[in-house]
């Protein structure tokens, strides 16, 4: 019906893909070329991400400036409900920036260390063709999502430190998909719709603790980044050009500028353990759990959208709140890296890591978001148009 496919725009505000829910990809150069094994490792600014209890090993005031360009190579092939193969389309998305930026320093050397940085995880960006086969999950993504503030580091006896981070998190998501109301793929059954919703203030932590039992032969390094629940605000958007019902409504493009989300993404627990064999080789296996288990659902609040047909006595109202399923599971992740400093400031690093999917297979989709929950059934002839007049008459199918 029509109040399903307008639910559908309340959809992009799920979160695109991580390798779990929404990926947390390695932040910082470091970290991407040892697979992200550095929770026992790090000694770089970037343990304020990590393990922020490794900042004691900063031997000296660092400036971190850098920009990294992220992509993804994606091929889709839609199925349509009579399970003919459609076109396949690709990932349009020039690389996405990810700036990193910070400085650290040690206070009292080996004792007590600070850092002031921004850090984000590598994320890509996603654009699709308008009129492709996956218009119905995905047309154009940006999902912006980053931590900034200041950490400390205190090593109260020689074998252990602990520290922690204290951040002002960010998340800005904007996406773009089509909806039917012909209950077939037909374009001119087509509805754009658009979503754009930002939460520039919530605040956060992570903490952790660096065990080194003997120097720096071996260490034990432990970390937790505790749920962050965002209250995101914004617009979204229902675009009716084009579509069979366009002449039927009051007005084409319907907008609600100030529709709420709420989203928490999940706790994070890394450990890993660290050898040094020889001085100038390093060793490292994590660990990390990522709690989506925990995220049942999102809830979409103050929402105020009416699609109304006045000559036809025609008036669908969205309901105010609705909570979008999630169904994610929890992923566990291994992690293996190496580092060996050929000459200083020259290190060669090599790693990889496994970690498993929240979404069971007949989730995922091109976003593998809560879209693809939603459209869990299979095929987006589930769609239906069922348009209710005051009168309690239905209004007819109409396509395009």
């Amino acid at each position: 019906m029509l109040g399903t496919s307008v639910v559908a725009w309340l959809s992009l505000v799920a979160p695109s893909a991580r390798a779990g829910g929404y990926m947390y990809a390695d932040s910082g150069i470091v970290a991407s070329g040892r697979g992200g094994a550095v929770v026992a490792g790090a000694d770089d600014q970037f343990a304020q991400y990590y393990n922020p209890a490794a900042l004691v090993r900063m031997d000296r005031p660092t400036l971190n400036l850098g920009l990294s360009g992220v992509t993804q190579n994606v091929t889709f092939t839609a199925v349509d409900e009579a399970g003919v193969a459609q076109a396949p389309v690709s990932n349009e998305a020039p690389p996405f920036a990810v700036p990193q930026l910070g400085f650290a320093s040690p206070i009292v050397p080996g004792k007590v260390a600070f850092a002031f940085g921004f850090t984000s995880p590598f994320a890509p960006g996603f654009t699709y063709d308008p009129d492709g086969a996956q218009r119905y999950s995905m047309i154009d993504t940006l999902i912006w999502n980053f931590q900034i503030g200041p950490s400390i580091a205190v090593r109260p006896i020689e074998q252990i430190a602990i520290g922690a981070s204290f951040q002002w998190q960010v998340l800005r998501v904007e996406e773009l998909l089509k909806v039917t109301t012909s209950g077939s793929t037909d374009p001119g059954g087509d509805v754009l719709v658009e979503a754009k919703v930002n939460d520039l203030f919530t605040p956060s932590f992570n903490a952790g603790v660096l065990v080194e039992p003997v120097g720096e032969v071996l260490a034990i390094g432990l970390s937790v980044q505790p749920p962050v629940k965002f209250v995101a605000r914004g617009s979204g958007t229902l675009d009716f050009t084009g579509n069979g019902l366009e002449n039927i409504l009051d007005q084409a493009v319907w907008v609600d500028d100030d529709v709420g989300l709420e989203i928490s993404l999940p706790l994070v627990l890394r450990g890993g353990v660290s050898v040094r064999p020889t001085n100038e080789l390093e060793l490292e296996v994590d660990v990390v759990h990522e709690g989506w288990k925990s995220l049942k659902d999102l809830k979409v609040t103050d929402i105020n959208i009416t699609v109304t047909g006045e000559a036809l006595g025609l008036e669908q109202p969205v309901d105010e709140t609705l909570s979008l399923p999630a169904g994610f599971q929890s992923t566990p992740s291994v992690r293996f890296g190496a580092e060996y400093d050929v000459a200083e400031p020259v290190a060669v690093r090599a790693g990889g890591f496994w970690e498993s999917a929240s979404l069971r297979p007949q989730q995922v989709s091109v976003t593998q978001t809560l879209l693809a929950g939603f459209l869990e059934q299979g095929s987006i002839a589930d769609f239906e148009i069922d348009v209710l007049r005051k009168d309690g008459s239905l209004l007819p199918v109409i396509g395009g």
